[in-house]
């Protein structure tokens, strides 16, 4: 667990140092990920770090509850995250 922990943090100091240097229009440039900015792949990110924790936690349903505002539609894992992106744009 040690070596997971350890490698969760130099992957996320990794990130943190990219991101570090971006000026305010960098964060709206278009990402690869089709539609969304850079912002909102960092976003999606931070979420999925919350839904994770939730996870571990046993919290799973309510975490996606509360990301959600309460509206989760059926479809792919991809339309899920959208709605969650799109929900916290901004």
């Amino acid at each position: 667990m040690k070596a997971i922990v350890a490698a969760l943090a130099e992957q996320q100091a990794e990130l943190s140092d990219l991101l570090s240097g971006l000026r305010d229009a960098d964060w709206q440039r278009p990402s690869l990920c089709d539609g969304w900015t850079v912002a909102d792949v960092v976003l999606h990110l931070a979420q999925t770090n919350e839904l994770a924790s939730a996870s571990a936690s046993g919290r799973m349903a309510e975490a996606l509850d509360v990301l959600a505002g309460g509206r989760r539609r059926t479809g792919s894992v991809d339309d899920g995250a959208d709605d969650l992106v799109a929900r916290e744009r901004g």
